[in-house]
């Protein structure tokens, strides 16, 4: 099997100096608070799907081992991967799935009992909602941000009017923008595959000690391209002079 490429690429960030991740980290939180909220940006790592590793169960180990049931061979290479306690973001990298494709696979495995439900109710409900289980009301049910009152209530008005359900619930004042578009912005980017390059090597930004000779070689090189700066300057200096002079 492949490797954990997300693994690997933070364990390349991790290599580098304290400070690079000091503001990495501030960049990142920076971004995420703006365009969404403070408390994406706190999210619990716990609650994340994308780095949830499934769970397999006997019935799941025993279909990866014997095939009886003859699926297609994703959702083989998904049990595998479970398996090797990879994580749903690991699995997408190495599969070129999107986030959706994978929350399909992990549904359905669910669903045929080869992989344990998730401890977690946010987890459970975001793999629903972008694998087209369950509407954006309904995920917002599941995670106790609004009542099911609250959700037959706007669907009670839907049919008279041209908005969508989060935006109806928004209006009432239900869920707030921030829940509103941490929702829609997940769901959108789940549709897309992406691919991490892990091809650069960890030591790329290392630090370089020079030895007392390279210093040297060094310090050649640098007076020389101070001369030669000097020479281009005069150079334009004296074409400019020129062309004033016509």
């Amino acid at each position: 099997m492949k490797r954990n490429l997300f693994e690997t690429f933070m364990e390349s960030i991790e290599s580098f100096p304290l400070w690079v991740r000091e503001c990495i980290c501030e960049s990142l939180a920076a971004n995420i608070c703006q365009s969404l909220s403070e408390d994406a940006a706190c999210t619990n790592h716990t609650e994340i799907f994308a780095l949830y590793s499934p769970i397999l169960t006997y019935n799941g180990r025993l279909e990866l081992s014997e095939h009886k049931c003859g699926w297609d061979s994703n959702i083989y290479n998904f049990l595998q991967y479970c398996e090797e306690n990879f994580s749903i973001a690991d699995i997408s990298l190495n599969s070129y799935f999107s986030l959706e494709e994978a929350a399909k696979y992990f549904i359905f495995c669910i669903e045929q009992g080869y992989l344990e439900q998730p401890l977690s109710k946010k987890i459970d409900a975001m793999a629903l909602f972008l694998s087209g289980k369950i509407r954006i009301g309904e995920y917002f049910v599941k995670t106790g941000i609004i009542t099911e009152e609250q959700l037959q209530d706007v669907l009670s008005q839907i049919e008279k009017s041209d908005r969508k359900i989060g935006t109806l619930l928004l209006q009432k004042g239900c869920i707030s923008d921030k829940d509103l578009k941490y929702a829609v912005t997940l769901k959108n980017e789940a549709k897309t595959r992406f691919v991490l390059d892990c091809t650069a090597k960890q030591n790329s930004l290392r630090t370089i000690d020079y030895t007392q000779s390279e210093r040297d070689e060094l310090s050649v090189l640098k007076d020389e391209n101070k001369k030669l700066k000097l020479k281009l300057e005069r150079l334009l200096s004296l074409v400019k002079k020129d062309d004033d002079e016509e």
